[in-house]
């Protein structure tokens, strides 16, 4: 098996450096190639679940510069499809929803609530009323290793996630309650990107591969806090 994970600029502000996420794409389909000639049974690569807005962008006019980080990554997907057919390469595309623990300090929501909570501060954000999934990075690796280990599979793209689906301001407050703390939701101004609910609709993982999570939101916060020795008083 081949895993793909290489990827530079995946959080920060190089997300909108866009020449550098275009070559992330076609890196990308540059290693299926190295794949192939390696004698590698299945090409296994990592998608995002932003991808899904990349498809909105002209539409709805979204212009955060975010957003090119999706965009690249769908173009990824699209060059991973073409390139995997044309050297009849098995592949899988696994897009990931949004991870959380392993000492993750990208500055994604968890880490950001964190680091905010660490300061004495109080975070803020928009209403956080989309759809959204955390899943822990424990169940991540484990899902990538079932999708890699699999003899045989019924498509080429698989969400990675938990499973769940929830408002995002739900767990934002799971999240502050675990930890004792108070957040301002609502005090940002609305970006307008949204989740939708449909896009984590994918449960392949769970009824064709047996994947179980190990960890809830909650136990997966509680496990993080232990690693960061955070102090909840």
């Amino acid at each position: 098996m081949f895993y793909h994970f290489a990827w530079q600029g995946s959080s920060g502000s190089k997300r909108a450096d866009f020449a550098l996420q275009a070559r992330n794409a076609v890196a990308s389909a540059e290693a299926v190639q190295v794949s192939k000639r390696m004698g590698c049974h299945r090409f296994i690569s990592t998608g995002t679940i932003t991808e899904y807005i990349a498809e909105d962008v002209l539409k709805r006019h979204y212009t955060s510069e975010n957003l090119i980080y999706g965009l690249s990554k769908d173009y990824a997907h699209k060059l991973v499809d073409i390139t995997a057919h044309k050297e009849k390469m098995s592949y899988v595309w696994a897009m990931l929803s949004n991870i959380y623990g392993g000492g993750n300090k990208t500055g994604n929501l968890i880490s950001y609530t964190l680091q905010q909570f660490k300061k004495g501060q109080e975070p803020s954000y928009g209403s956080c009323l989309q759809s959204y999934n955390f899943t822990h990075i424990e169940d991540v690796a484990e899902a990538l290793y079932l999708l890699g280990e699999a003899f045989q599979l019924s498509k080429e793209s698989y969400l990675v996630s938990n499973g769940e689906c929830r408002l995002l301001r739900d767990y934002i407050e799971e999240l502050a309650n675990v930890c004792g703390k108070n957040v301002a939701i609502g005090t940002r101004p609305d970006d307008g990107v949204r989740y939708e609910a449909t896009w984590f609709e994918d449960k392949a993982l769970q009824s064709e591969l047996g994947f179980k999570p190990a960890y809830s939101f909650a136990a997966g916060v509680k496990k993080l806090l232990e690693e960061e020795k955070f102090d909840t008083k």
